[in-house]
């Protein structure tokens, strides 16, 4: 519900001092695993290990005066997580039964098999910078080769149990959880939470041919600015409605170039989860709204 505060758990520790109870803490938040939901796990332990907040020199200011030192990582996509997601979607594929009316199906064997050449698999994940990665994974012996844009890892023995995942990488052995829901993979490894999304290019091509862009809410909310009206040009990434949820305001932008076909909301709606926003027409090359 929007009208209740967005905490979903809470860790307390204990120890004999503070510095027992601080461990206790970072130890808890780093194995906490939630995927499907947004959590500010990784930021309070960020905040539990700066060294301001050890020596006990917390004030109403803390944040803003140690901002860089709490910022996340970000930048580069980490090999090992992109590696063991693209590993998991695989993995997940070869365990789905054959179709009972067809048990002997060589389509649904999944082995990435092919003629005089090793098996390989191919896998298309995005970041959450929405930058595609190609990765590719051939046989090498009793392990596997990934690849993509020019890296290469090779993984030894590997385990897939429900959600957890145990691989040696290159000369250690990592244990990670990789979560799937829908076409999202949520990677846990080394206390770190990391995500991506699973491409179908099926499904782009036949988005890429839909002219019609409904745009809806991502969570239960209050509108508080519509910025556009029916037939207004737009350009990609320009904001078309302000959301308020959760004590923070989302900006829902165009996804494309286009016309605004039509307003489905006004300032002070309360909407659900899902519901139609704001309706864009995709432009042609002359122009004009796609019909």
């Amino acid at each position: 519900s929007p009208f209740y505060d967005p905490m979903i758990a809470k860790i307390i520790t204990h120890g004999p001092d503070r510095a027992e109870a601080l461990a206790r803490l970072r130890r808890a938040l780093a194995t906490t695993e939630v995927a499907g939901v947004e959590t500010n796990a990784e930021f309070l332990g960020r905040i539990a290990g700066h060294a301001a907040f050890v020596d006990g020199d917390v004030h109403t200011r803390f944040l803003d005066e140690h901002r860089d030192g709490l910022a996340g990582a970000g930048g580069a996509v980490d090999p090992e997580a992109l590696a063991l997601a693209a590993l998991a979607v695989v993995l997940d594929r070869q365990a789905m039964p054959a179709p009972a009316n067809d048990p002997y199906s060589p389509w649904a064997q999944a082995s990435g098999w092919r003629l005089n050449a090793p098996r390989r698999h191919e896998v298309e994940l995005t970041d959450p910078s929405g930058a595609i990665h190609a990765v590719a994974l051939e046989t090498a012996g009793a392990g596997v080769a990934v690849s993509w844009e020019g890296h290469t890892l090779h993984i030894g023995e590997r385990k897939r149990f429900g959600s957890s995942l145990e691989a040696i990488v290159g000369d250690h052995q990592l244990s990670a959880s990789v979560v799937r829901i829908a076409d999202q993979l949520v990677v846990f490894v080394g206390g770190r939470r990391h995500r991506f999304a699973l491409v179908d290019r099926l499904e782009a091509a036949t988005q890429q041919v839909d002219a019609h862009n409904a745009l809806t809410a991502p969570m239960p909310g209050k509108i508080t600015a519509v910025h556009v009206a029916a037939g207004d040009p737009v350009a990609k990434g320009q904001a078309l409605v302000v959301l308020e949820a959760m004590k923070m305001e989302h900006t829902i932008t165009a996804p494309v170039d286009g016309l605004v076909e039509a307003i489905n909301v006004a300032v002070g709606d309360q909407v659900a989860e899902g519901d139609d926003l704001v309706d864009v027409g995709v432009e042609d090359v002359a122009g004009e709204a796609a019909q």
